[in-house]
């Protein structure tokens, strides 16, 4: 729940731990500006659910597409401002942004830039509000 804390399990490599399905990252670490940490940290491409919530300064998610997701949160984070470059994997059936206002402005339904890369996901959450896709 402290990244600070983590960050050495995360430098060993996350991505060993091959049957790992659900992982949660939550804390209020100031200096965290990216996710993962460095580009190089690869994260298990077992994981089915990603949950990132409540950091602060949180600018860039670099984590690899990951093929295998189902679920991905992002909760509290008020300065990231993109989702991650290679986009989000076809496998991914829920999505939530919650207290992200760039990123949420980013996803709107039909207008926002990132709306074609996530119009594919059936269950989405802007906001706290339940977004019907096509």
């Amino acid at each position: 729940m402290n990244l600070k804390i983590c960050r050495p399990l995360l430098e060993w490599g996350l991505h060993r731990l091959t049957s790992l399905r659900v992982l949660c990252i939550s804390g209020e670490d100031p200096d965290l500006v990216s996710f993962p940490p460095e580009k190089e940290m690869l994260l298990p491409e077992s994981l089915v659910q990603l949950d990132i919530i409540g950091f602060p300064n949180l600018k860039y998610l670099g984590f690899q597409f990951l093929t295998s997701l189902e679920s991905l949160k992002i909760w509290s984070c008020p300065k990231l401002t993109s989702i991650p470059e290679e986009g989000l994997s076809l496998s991914l059936t829920q999505l939530s942004i919650r207290e992200c206002p760039v990123l949420e402005e980013r996803c709107k339904p039909g207008k926002g830039q990132y709306w074609p890369s996530i119009s594919h996901i059936p269950y989405i959450w802007i906001g706290g509000r339940k977004i019907t896709t096509p």
